[in-house]
């Protein structure tokens, strides 16, 4: 698959444009530009090195797009989302993560080390140990859901929602329709387009708060009226600023202290005492 995907890239000479909107067409028609394999690699990429996010800025454009040509209406909700997760969203089915090769890269390096099996024993280890330990909800669903997705949506279908890792609700399906997609084994729209939401706000935050220590780190360096300009521009206070010089001049065990909060600091004297 991976050899056929590189056949037909957009620079690749093997094939004729008629080939590639052969392939491309149907693919997107069914998956949706977050179908599309790599996105969260290159998005992990780009962010480490520049902070983009081509994901982000794809569904972005996407949502932006049809509303900009269909109108903040129904008809450009129903085009973004066709958009983002192919033709079957007009009923409310995201086919981009099932039929789709988003997920063709390992997405973090356990998976890549341990493999499916190994991925699979240890999320289910996991699981049941945050369960039985912790008594978290939905950690023994967690637990069946590595063992056997099948089992796992069906039975999230019957009893109508999922819980998160820590307990909190992440899903509620209340009509026979909602039900019926859940047991088969697919997110609705409304799931996926809540999860990439949730990821977009999280990579503008962490985006916004590396915008805001570089400016620091440049004010600092330089405190031109430009240098200053920006810092307003972002709202970092002066006295963020001045903690910052503080902390530049401390050593790392002086910064650990002072970034300690009192019941810390009373806590880990002993660790204190021990390095001091």
């Amino acid at each position: 698959m991976l050899e056929i995907i590189g056949d037909m890239l957009p620079t690749n000479t093997k094939t004729t444009t008629k080939q590639k909107i052969a392939f491309w067409f149907p693919y997107l028609l069914m998956c949706g530009l977050m179908g599309l394999p790599f996105l969260d690699w290159l998005d992990d990429l780009f962010d480490e090195k520049f902070g983009l996010f081509p994901k982000d800025f794809l569904q972005k454009t996407a949502i932006q797009g049809s509303q900009a040509i269909f109108g903040d209406n129904e008809v450009g909700k129903l085009a973004g989302n066709i958009a983002m997760y192919g033709a079957p969203a007009a009923f409310d089915i995201d086919m981009s993560k099932r039929a789709g090769l988003a997920a063709i890269m390992p997405q973090n390096l356990s998976d890549f080390l341990l493999g499916a099996t190994g991925s699979t024993i240890t999320g289910f280890v996991g699981n049941m140990f945050d369960g039985t330990v912790n008594g978290t909800e939905g950690a023994y669903l967690n637990a069946l859901r590595s063992v056997s997705p099948g089992l796992y949506n069906i039975y999230a279908a019957f009893e109508g929602e999922t819980f998160g890792s820590r307990g909190r609700k992440t899903s509620v399906y209340e009509s026979f329709y909602e039900r019926l997609i859940r047991g088969a084994g697919f997110k609705s729209v409304d799931e996926s387009l809540a999860t990439d939401i949730q990821r977009i706000t999280y990579n503008e935050r962490a985006k916004l708060t590396k915008e805001k220590q570089k400016a620091v780190d440049a004010f600092i360096k330089n405190p031109t009226t430009e240098n200053a300009r920006r810092l307003k521009e972002l709202g970092v206070r002066p006295d963020t600023v001045k903690k910052e010089r503080e902390r530049k001049q401390a050593d790392r065990l002086g910064r650990v202290q002072a970034g300690m909060t009192k019941a810390e600091r009373e806590k880990n004297q002993y660790l204190l005492d021990f390095a001091l």
